[in-house]
């Protein structure tokens, strides 16, 4: 279904873009406008210029897909006489044989910019796959795999990989940290050295039991060991009845310090909280609270909420759990934190109800 999409989409594009006579470069911004509308999870800089010839364009920049790419100059090619295309599409050269990375930290922080100053936009925790879009000093501007969220990570902190290695590193059958925070050890003893120390939803590919520990690979070829009640087989799809669990992994993170940009037990924002506990149980969620309230079923009021819908505010999201309860992660609450929708609770606030903006359901 694909390709008729994206056939519609560049033919209206023709339209709309002869009849307005826009110059290069307010083409390319409508098409980006069209194929690259949320920058936080896609990356599209393509700059256009007069060619050498009458009508001709020089378009020079990176998409991250073949599909953008087409849209880019199926627009151009009814008004340009000839398109000089120096367009790259993922995988780009100057990341040589390696275009992917592996997090090789245990929690990975990602900027909006290129320096430890940058704001800390999200974070990607241990074995998390990245596409690598460019360079800049020693940080490197990548895409996270789960959620496709782009931002600047720095090179040491991840182990650069080849295509051949990304793909088996996908596949490999995988554990999940089940535990707010596990450690990995050197060996299979309790006493053996500390290697790292690793945190909810963190999935690294098994190599093997050893008595009641289980041999994890870790990102650049090494190993460790994690005790067996701290993981489980990392789910490969969403578990349908998995609610209460989901609900009361929430809660068992209650206290948790809230940090813009967070994703861990650390520290954790409000997205961030119902995308990590979801995932515990299969299920992927965008990053942040608008794209969570867009991709998922409406809920038309709050007499229809169930436990696990999760609830929406300006710029602010949290999970229902029942009874008119929900939980979330909040700077005025000081962090994950149970309210109110009842007000004869003593956990309600009168703001929840006056700015709510709707609700969401993950599972049906």
């Amino acid at each position: 279904m694909r390709v008729p999409l994206f056939r519609s989409l560049a033919c209206s594009l023709l339209v709309s873009l002869s009849a307005f006579a826009l110059t290069p470069a307010e083409q390319v911004t409508a098409i980006r406008n069209q194929v690259a509308a949320d920058d936080r999870i896609t990356y599209f800089d393509v700059k256009a210029s007069a060619g050498p010839a009458p009508k001709s364009v020089v378009l020079v920049g990176r998409v991250l897909t073949a599909s953008q790419k087409q849209s880019l100059m199926a627009a151009f090619a009814s008004d340009a006489a000839s398109v000089v295309d120096k367009v790259e599409v993922f995988p780009f050269a100057d990341a040589g044989d390696k275009p992917y990375a592996i997090a090789k930290m245990p929690l990975l922080n990602i900027r909006k910019d290129p320096r430890h100053s940058g704001e800390l936009i999200t974070q990607c925790l241990m074995g998390q796959p990245l596409k690598l879009i460019k360079r800049e000093a020693n940080w490197w501007l990548v895409q996270l795999e789960d959620d496709n969220y782009v931002g600047w990570a720095e090179e040491k902190a991840i182990s650069r990989t080849t295509e051949a290695g990304y793909r088996q590193w996908r596949s490999a059958k995988k554990v999940m940290v089940t535990q707010p925070s596990t450690d990995l050890l050197a060996s299979p003893r309790g006493d053996a050295a500390f290697v790292a120390k690793v945190y909810l939803t963190t999935s690294l590919p098994v190599i093997g039991q050893k008595g009641s520990f289980t041999q994890v690979r870790l990102p650049g070829g090494e190993s460790a060991y994690a005790l067996d009640g701290a993981t489980k087989p990392a789910p490969t799809k969403g578990d349908p009845r998995a609610v209460p669990q989901i609900i009361a992994a929430a809660k068992r993170l209650m206290g948790a310090p809230y940090l813009w940009g967070g994703t861990s037990p650390v520290m954790v924002d409000c997205s961030g909280l119902n995308q990590q506990v979801y995932k515990l149980y299969g299920y992927l969620l965008p990053r942040d609270a608008d794209q969570q309230q867009d991709a998922l079923k409406v809920v038309l009021t709050r007499n229809d909420l169930k436990p696990g819908d999760l609830v929406f505010f300006p710029g602010h999201t949290g999970m229902y759990i029942g009874s008119g309860d929900f939980i979330h992660s909040s700077t005025s609450r000081g962090g994950v934190a149970i309210n109110s929708f009842d007000p004869k609770r003593s956990n309600y606030d009168a703001w929840f109800i006056t700015n709510y903006k709707g609700a969401g359901r993950v599972i049906n």
